[in-house]
């Protein structure tokens, strides 16, 4: 058995430590999520799922899903649901995230501390938002 085959069978937590450019210390959990000044960031491991599994609508509705509970937001994840929704004509869950993320930026923007990423100016956030009218233009139209 191998050691990286050993840790994920015994799901033992290793820390990693990261001199940062400034000469200080950041510490972190290896294959596990993070929040990170509000902005998610997931493992390698979860990244290459994430992107095999790109046109599977249940898996990134979940991922957003579980991202919006903590609170957070990516925009990888975000976007591809929001497209996946639109394909499946679910838009009442579409417009649903979509004002999630407007909401996040807005507020992501209110409190930026000066330093951190500026997430709310991410293109593919930026797009979900665009999607807006077009959304509440469908609902609309298939209400009528």
């Amino acid at each position: 058995m191998k050691r990286g085959d050993e840790i994920s069978q015994s799901k033992s937590l290793e820390i990693e430590a990261v001199i940062t450019s400034d000469g200080g210390t950041s510490l972190s959990l290896r294959d596990s999520r993070q929040v990170i000044n509000s902005s998610t960031q997931l493992p390698a491991s979860s990244i290459d799922e994430m992107v095999a599994r790109k046109h599977d609508l249940e898996y990134q509705l979940a991922l957003t899903r579980s991202i919006i509970e903590e609170n957070s937001i990516l925009p990888y994840p975000f976007e591809r649901t929001i497209i996946l929704l639109r394909n499946a004509k679910r838009y009442d869950e579409e417009i649903e995230i979509c004002n999630y993320i407007e909401n996040y930026c807005k507020m992501a923007e209110a409190n930026w501390d000066g330093q951190s990423a500026m997430i709310w100016k991410s293109p593919s956030l930026e797009r979900c938002v665009a999607r807006i009218p077009k959304i509440q233009e469908l609902i609309t139209k298939i209400q009528t």
